[in-house]
């Protein structure tokens, strides 16, 4: 993925933060622990398919967004993922 220089950096706090997410609200999450990869791996997909392939208004992408500091909008978090300034 080489268009995706950060893919693998944003994936990481991603996988993190679903983890901490997901311990929080029980509830919200209703899939087995096994299926964490599976999802994690869903998502790397969706990210390097580009916006509109990923809910920007998840919780979980708030706070990655959050960690790396940049506004949670499709064309912000592209450009991360490009690793090219908004």
């Amino acid at each position: 993925m080489s268009n995706f220089p950060r893919l693998n950096e944003w994936m990481e706090a991603y996988e993190r933060e679903l983890v901490k997410s997901r311990k929080n609200n029980p509830g919200k999450y209703l899939w087995p622990d096994e299926k964490l990869q599976e999802i994690v791996d869903h998502m790397r997909q969706g990210f390097a398919r580009g916006p509109g392939n990923y809910n920007k208004e998840s919780p979980v992408i708030l706070a990655v967004c959050q960690h790396f500091g940049i506004p949670r909008t499709y064309r912000s978090i592209d450009a991360f993922l490009r690793g090219k300034k908004a």
